[in-house]
C-alpha cells in the first residue's frame, strides 16, 4: 500500500509516495536522490525539508562515507565544510581551495554563524594558523552544532 504525504518547504509543496515498510524520511530521501542524484544542491534541499529527514540524510551520508573512505585531504575538507549549512556552495569549498575559503574571514557576513563555521573549518585545516574559540559555538544554530558534534565524535585535522 502506498501513502501520499505532502511536505512543505519555503519554496514548494512536494508529494512523497511512502511505500509499505518505508519511513517518511526514507521515502523523501529516495525522491530527492531520484531527482538530483549526487547533485550538490541535494544538501541545500535537504535542509529545506522537515527536520525528521535529517536523520535519514545523516545515515545515508554515513553509509556513503564508510563505503568510500576519504583519504584525499581536499575532499575530506570539502565534506566537513559542507556539513555546515551556511557553507554549502561557498567559494573555496568544492573543490577545496583553502586560500579562497579562508579569505572569506576578511569579508562581512550577514550572520555570525557562518563566520564561526569558517573559523572552525580553517582551524581544522591549520590549527596553529587559525585558532578557534569555543565561544563561537554560541553563534551556531542546531544544525551547525550537529555538524560540529559529528566532527567532535571522531576529531581529525588536515
Amino acid at each position: 500500500m502506498t501513502e501520499h504525504v505532502k511536505l512543505f518547504t519555503s519554496r514548494a509543496e512536494v508529494v512523497v509516495d511512502v511505500h509499505d515498510g518505508e519511513t517518511l524520511a526514507e521515502a523523501a530521501y529516495r525522491l530527492l536522490v531520484s531527482q538530483l542524484g549526487d547533485h550538490p544542491k541535494l544538501q541545500l534541499l535537504q535542509r529545506e525539508f522537515d527536520p525528521v529527514l535529517q536523520e535519514a540524510f545523516d545515515a545515508k551520508q554515513a553509509q556513503r562515507d564508510a563505503a568510500t573512505a576519504v583519504t584525499d585531504r581536499g575532499e575530506r575538507m570539502s565534506r566537513l565544510a559542507e556539513s555546515f549549512p551556511t557553507l554549502v556552495g561557498q567559494p573555496g569549498v568544492r573543490p577545496w581551495k583553502p586560500s579562497v575559503f579562508i579569505a572569506q574571514l576578511a569579508e562581512s557576513w550577514p550572520g555570525s554563524g557562518a563566520r564561526a563555521a569558517i573559523k572552525f573549518i580553517a582551524h581544522v585545516w591549520s590549527a596553529q594558523s587559525h585558532p578557534f574559540d569555543l565561544n563561537d559555538f554560541a553563534a551556531w544554530d542546531g544544525r551547525h552544532r550537529q555538524a560540529f558534534a559529528r566532527w567532535a565524535a571522531s576529531p581529525w585535522w588536515a
